[in-house]
């Protein structure tokens, strides 16, 4: 099998470096899924140089799709579900020598990450899932699928602006928002606010909590707004961003659930979401 492959990508065709490469990750999937002596080693090239993945996660329910930044060797849980990924090794430019799984160059010719999801803490998947080709080894069930985008350099990490750690969990916030409406059948009023996600206010229906952790605080320090019904749609949540008032660009930009600018609120102060 191993030379055939080779054979292939001797080859100079892009089709039969493609189908070389395909049959690769099939090998490798199935050959070390069945021998336990392939062993994976990080290259000293590599180790330090990469920080985390990007995982593409689409909840197959609400047809909505979300971009997660992770750490590798780390746990992260998917909002409003038991499914829990664990994020092992990543090779930048994967390639099979032997027995061992290595990177062949500090580049991203060829990124792989090892994932494992747990749900209800049961393991039910395991495998390398690679950024070139991810129909061909990636996480599918009812409800989600999991998708391996690439990897994030030491770099990258120090490049998330406020702005945008604050885009990505209004995001997080709306689709534990929308489990909660699939669970009880509306969103939280402004009254219940953001709390309704981590309490139950006093559903039958309510299977939460529905994050991680109770966090509802934007990275300036001030409370995520919350609005239901709103004014842009069944609910709007957003941040004043940096400064705090409505408008303003860069770190002073508005994020909001609906792509425009905030509002200031004319309601009483106890029907913001609590803190």
């Amino acid at each position: 099998m191993m030379q055939f492959i080779k054979e292939l990508l001797i080859k100079k065709g892009f089709l039969f470096i493609l189908i070389a490469s395909c049959l690769l990750i099939l090998y490798v999937d199935v050959y070390a899924g069945v021998n336990s002596s392939i062993i994976t080693e990080v290259p000293d090239f590599v180790k330090g140089k990469w920080t985390g993945v990007v995982l593409e996660i689409k909840n197959k329910t609400t047809k909505k799709t979300t971009e997660y930044k992770i750490n590798l060797h780390s746990e992260f849980n998917i909002p409003g579900s038991n499914l829990a990924i664990k994020v092992g090794d990543f090779l930048p430019d994967f390639k099979m020598n032997g027995n061992i799984l290595t990177s062949a160059s500090p580049e991203p010719n060829n990124p792989a990450v090892h994932l494992t999801v747990f749900e209800g803490g049961k393991k039910i998947f395991e495998g390398w899932n690679y950024s070139k080709f991810p129909t061909i080894q990636s996480f599918q069930n009812e409800k989600y699928s999991i998708i391996f985008k690439g990897g994030i350099p030491v770099q990258g990490l120090s490049t998330f602006s406020n702005s945008q750690i604050a885009k990505d969990y209004v995001v997080l916030l709306g689709m534990a928002l929308d489990q909660f409406r699939l669970d009880v059948g509306r969103y939280p009023t402004s009254n219940e606010g953001l709390q309704a996600l981590m309490k139950n206010p006093g559903y039958n229906a309510w299977k939460g909590p529905y994050l991680k952790k109770e966090t509802f605080i934007d990275p300036w320090g001030r409370p995520y707004l919350y609005v239901s019904p709103g004014k842009y749609g069944d609910y709007d949540l957003f941040s004043l961003g940096k400064d705090g008032v409505v408008g303003g660009s860069d770190e002073d930009k508005d994020i909001t659930s609906w792509g425009g600018i905030g509002y200031e609120f004319k309601e009483k102060k106890e029907s913001l979401s609590p803190m």
